[in-house]
């Protein structure tokens, strides 16, 4: 078995927060709904194009996901989801 690091292949981006499975599902085509995304669990989605792996995780007490985003389309994701969360 060989260990590749990939730490400066992708970014990580936190939306968390009690609107936070609307904002994403504004962006995103996936089923964020709780049976379809449990707590706990990894699902790979598509946001503004983008194929990433989001993780269905909080450490603020709310609702939340971290998005790993492939590093070339961290400004892109990034822009879909702030622009959209105006509106929340």
């Amino acid at each position: 078995m060989e260990i590749h690091d990939v730490t400066s292949d992708y970014a990580v981006l936190g939306v968390m927060g009690p609107h936070s499975r609307s904002l994403l599902s504004a962006v995103s085509g996936s089923s964020l709904a709780n049976a379809d995304f449990p707590f706990g669990t990894s699902q790979q989605i598509e946001i503004a194009g983008a194929g990433l792996l989001a993780l269905r995780i909080t450490y603020v007490g709310e609702l939340g996901w971290e998005l790993y985003v492939p590093w070339n389309d961290a400004l892109g994701v990034y822009d879909a989801v702030a622009g959209a969360g105006e509106s929340f």
